[in-house]
């Protein structure tokens, strides 16, 4: 067996967005996929379905898995023949450890790959509004580890030199920030220094502590800051208060979770980031397609007998055009046929397929469909949808003369992917949200959550539309919010709207 080949991929410092092009590239074609707390855990929605995804849980001071065996999984991995992404937080070079990881690679002769990443040393301080440059009065840049290797007989840090530099950046120092501060005053460095500690830097539960060398000890304390943080060190860290432009953003500080299904998740978790928020993608519904399926087979050979073909969303559209693809058929068959889609995504979806759609109602809920019916002939309609769906808009073209026959194209799968993480944020109420886009993601989330013995009561509904709006209250689920326009981006403006009214 051949061997594989292990890349060595920097995610960025916690902001999906900050992701390579060529990483994420790599992660849509790699076989297995190694990754870490601090590994950009959102950036593995990339992957493909078949790929193996290694969680090796590390972090500072809690490292589940330690380095070695780390570096025996990567190369036992690519022994294995396999594409091996290791996806590091930041960049994989710059204090990740990610030498040793390449020495195993080396001895075991494995072909490997760079990637570089972001790293936080640099992003950190720009996401706080803190320059590590500036011609006037930085001139000079130091970036060090507050984190030296246990076991090391003394320190190789030269604070003396260490103390001269204009801006000093420590990564990886919350946990040592008395000895750093001591050692810093001890080899002249002012206490009147400017100090920031950046928590949870680029992301929207970012956090920032600012003082001065002689009393950020004790600031830092009382506000609780925890790794992962950096630490800033200079005269720059007084231009924040300019500077600062992540934490204006209109959803700064607030955490939701996205309960759609994970491939369905990029869109919205993308327009929330970029507000400010923090993500927890927890998809708690999957689509299946129906397989075998006689009954869309059925359709294809009767397709003549049919007028209007209904598609009531993205995932029907796809799944169809699939379908109809296996069959060797292509958009040649639907001449003179209507088709009619819920709304612009579904539309969207259909004019990837070079087929635009004939209606499309201003709002998106089955009701809307009514007055263009109205206006037609009744004749024999088909409507391509979920196994489970609501059944207003057959009911009604019966009543109007029209025959109708459903075609369920796939079905609704209920999944528990609530981790630890969320459940302790949901029990403790810093939530401030759970975004729902149809009513089989409220069911799946409360099936989860009931078997997590989660209070439904800290469970906040951000809706969609007002059909999913009824299913949460249905449901028990108070509704903070429901979007007016059934999109993501209508969503993320009407939760932009309900928390922070003045900024949209």
């Amino acid at each position: 067996m051949s061997k594989g080949k292990v890349f060595l991929v920097g995610s960025g410092p916690g902001d999906p967005g900050l992701l390579t092009l060529k990483g994420k590239d790599l992660l849509e074609k790699a076989d297995v996929i190694i990754f870490d707390r601090l590994g950009g855990t959102e950036n593995i929605e990339f992957a493909k379905k078949s790929a193996e995804l290694i969680d090796v849980g590390k972090q500072s001071g809690l490292h589940n898995i330690p380095q070695e065996k780390i570096n025996e999984i990567l190369v036992k991995k690519a022994l294995e023949g396999k594409n091996v992404v290791r996806l590091k937080g930041g960049d994989p070079m710059v204090f990740g450890r990610g030498a040793e990881e390449l020495q195993a690679l080396i001895t075991e002769n494995i072909d490997f790959e760079i990637v570089p990443g972001v790293s936080s040393a640099i992003s950190g301080p720009t996401y706080a509004g803190i320059p590590i440059t500036h011609r006037d009065f930085a001139s000079s840049l130091a970036i060090i580890t507050g984190h030296e290797a246990v076991g090391k007989p003394e320190s190789s840090i030269p604070w003396s030199s260490l103390a001269e530099m204009d801006t000093i950046l420590i990564l990886m120092g919350v946990g040592n920030l008395k000895k750093i501060t001591e050692k810093l005053l001890e080899n002249g460095k002012s206490s009147d220094s400017p100090v920031a500690i950046i928590e949870n830097a680029t992301v929207g539960s970012q956090r920032v502590a600012e003082g001065t060398l002689a009393n950020i000890l004790g600031i830092a304390e009382k506000a609780k800051i925890k790794s992962p943080a950096l630490i800033v060190i200079g005269e720059c860290v007084k231009l924040r208060e300019k500077f600062s432009w992540f934490e204006r953003r209109p959803l700064f500080g607030k955490q939701f979770i996205i309960t759609r299904p994970l491939e369905q998740s990029f869109e919205l978790a993308s327009l929330l980031q970029a507000a400010g928020s923090k993500v927890f993608v927890c998809p708690t519904i999957r689509i299946e397609p129906i397989e075998p399926n006689p009954g869309l087979h059925n359709f294809f050979e009767n397709l003549p007998d049919f007028r209007d073909l209904i598609f009531t969303s993205v995932n029907g559209v796809r799944i169809f055009w699939k379908k109809l693809q296996e069959l060797g058929k292509d958009a040649r068959i639907l001449a003179g046929k209507n088709l009619i889609c819920i709304g612009p995504a579904t539309a969207q979806e259909t004019k990837k397929f070079g087929v635009n759609p004939d209606f499309v109602p201003e709002r998106y809920v089955s009701e809307e469909f009514i007055p263009f019916f109205r206006g037609l002939k009744p004749a024999k309609v088909a409507c391509l949808r979920a196994e489970r769906a609501r059944d207003f808009l057959p009911l009604e073209l019966k009543k109007m003369g029209y025959e109708v026959e459903i075609f369920p194209l796939y079905k609704t799968i209920f999944e528990d992917n609530i981790d630890s993480e969320v459940v302790d944020c949901l029990n403790a109420n810093k939530i401030d949200g759970v975004v729902f886009t149809s009513s089989s993601t409220v069911e799946g989330f409360v099936a989860a959550s009931d078997a997590k013995k989660i209070d439904r009561e800290k469970i906040r509904g951000l809706a969609i539309g007002p059909i999913t709006g009824e299913t949460c209250r249905q449901m028990g689920i108070q509704v903070l919010c429901e979007s007016s326009e059934y999109t993501s981006k209508g969503l993320v403006n009407a939760i932009t709207s309900f928390f922070n009214p003045l900024k949209k």
